[in-house]
């Protein structure tokens, strides 16, 4: 066809393949190394943007042992979500500095007028809730398990909203969600003594987190469809931080003062907190709509939930030490399972055309 004719398949040999004309029956030799080429990079970039979505599990278990770090410095998890946004922000805006300047004021506003759900612009309030994750009461695992939990109910949520889910999966995947959930917590109540008020309170907040980050991630998808991957999230990390700016002075407000600290340890935190958090709002904009928002989904999962159970076993940063126990390793395998349950069948489904 590249060359004008309508040619058959013949033989293959190495990197050049013989046609036979489909009508006079002649002969031509088409190189395919530059098709062959094509689908080997093809594979390359799927791989990659599966291994950014992995990543970005682990990523979220740096962010959260920064931020346990810095609430015991700062004195309150609305201080340390606060720098982690407003760095955040700063380093996304300078790295869509360059695209900003080329589009301009007037052709950035343009580009906003054709966003149809303009709700979307707000999306970054939903990772202004990554307050409640940032207390040190709870291991880093269990606030994985009860973060994906959210995140899981309020994905199905919206699929069943939308039309796109299965409620007989919904039933299924539930009861194994909440199991993973009740065991995970049983063993932290055992391990760290804390009572059921605070963790039945801790596990309201974390997945209320769960629920606002989808949104975010639901949010950012659509404005990035006009903005652009680095734009739309530079406007996520700014919304967030405003968010953040109103609740920490609510939080002064009620007498609860920020401790400044200039330790090297602590600047150098900040900074490492900053960069994971422009690294998962990134990613979340710009990988699922690629490679599947269920597939995306399951990959960062795993990656949140391995990495969980790591950190906590091996008690970085002089946290708290939280072995892999049986009915630890049960709850995070049952939330696993029920998110496996909920979104593979939606990643191997065959895409409209």
């Amino acid at each position: 066809q590249a060359f004008g004719c309508r040619c058959v398949p013949h033989t293959l040999v190495g990197a050049t393949a013989e046609f036979r004309h489909a009508s006079c029956g002649a002969r031509c030799a088409i190189a395919q190394s530059d098709r062959m080429a094509t689908a080997d990079s093809s594979r390359t970039y799927m791989a990659f943007l599966c291994l950014l979505a992995l990543m970005q599990g682990w990523t979220s278990s740096v962010w959260l042992v920064c931020a346990k770090e810095l609430t015991a410095v700062h004195g309150s998890p609305a201080f340390t979500a606060g720098i982690s946004h407003f760095m955040s922000c700063l380093i996304l805006l300078l790295a869509s500095g360059r695209e900003l300047w080329a589009t301009g004021w007037s052709g950035m506003r343009s580009k906003v007028a054709e966003i149809p759900h303009k709700i979307a612009l707000l999306a970054g309030l939903g990772w202004s809730a990554t307050i409640a994750i940032a207390s040190p009461a709870l291991g880093v695992g269990l606030t994985h398990v009860l973060v994906v939990s959210g995140e899981l109910l309020t994905a199905c949520s919206v699929d069943l909203i939308q039309g796109g889910g299965s409620l007989l999966a919904l039933l299924a995947a539930a009861p194994l969600v909440i199991t993973g959930v009740v065991c995970t917590v049983t063993e932290e109540v055992h391990t760290v003594g804390l009572s059921w008020p605070q963790i039945v309170g801790w596990t309201l907040a974390s997945s209320a987190c769960g629920a606002g980050l989808v949104l975010n991630s639901l949010g950012n998808t659509h404005v990035r469809k006009y903005l652009g991957a680095l734009p739309a999230s530079a406007l996520s990390a700014t919304v967030a931080s405003a968010g953040n700016v109103v609740i920490w002075l609510v939080v002064e407000a009620q007498g609860v003062q920020f401790q400044p600290s200039s330790d090297t340890s602590v600047v150098l935190t900040w900074i490492m907190i900053g960069f994971a958090a422009s690294y998962m709002v990134l990613v979340t904009t710009f990988v699922p709509d690629r490679i599947g928002f269920a597939f995306a989904f399951v990959l960062i999962i795993c990656g949140k939930l391995a990495s969980g159970l790591l950190v906590d076993a091996l008690g970085f940063l002089g946290g708290q030490r939280r072995p892999v126990t049986l009915w630890r390793g049960i709850g995070v395998a049952a939330v696993f399972l029920g998110a496996l349950l909920l979104k593979l069948p939606k990643a191997f489904a065959p895409k409209k055309v």
